[in-house]
């Protein structure tokens, strides 16, 4: 049995993923994360970086109250403050939840598809 029982699909636009990256590297994700690059035409160059991962329970209860003005321990007040206000989430239960379908849903809901070849930013 894992603690890692759900799914989440997040997505940020070009202008926030640096900061995006800082706090999945404050919080023990990696700095490469938020890898997957969108755009509403699918052309390069990415408009948005999105990931998928599996996380904790505890993760939704961290994005709550960072919605509320919480600092998670490590994480820059202005980055997330940053984040936050742009930041695109589904999450569902790991067990269940398709992680392509899932992400391909959230980038859908908010017009935006997969960039093939992509410039880093």
């Amino acid at each position: 049995m894992t603690d890692f029982t759900l799914r989440a699909a997040l997505i940020v636009p070009g202008k926030q993923v640096a900061a995006a990256r800082r706090i999945a590297g404050a919080l023990g994700w990696g700095f490469e994360c938020y890898s997957v690059p969108l755009s509403a035409s699918g052309a390069d160059p990415a408009t948005h970086w999105g990931l998928s991962t599996k996380v904790k329970p505890d993760f939704l209860a961290t994005l709550t109250d960072a919605g509320s003005g919480t600092v998670p321990d490590g994480v820059d007040p202005a980055d997330l403050a940053e984040v936050m206000l742009v930041l695109l989430k589904e999450v569902g239960p790991a067990e269940t939840t398709d992680h392509v379908a899932q992400f391909e849903a959230l980038a859908t809901l908010h017009g935006l598809q997969r960039v093939q070849m992509v410039s880093e930013p």
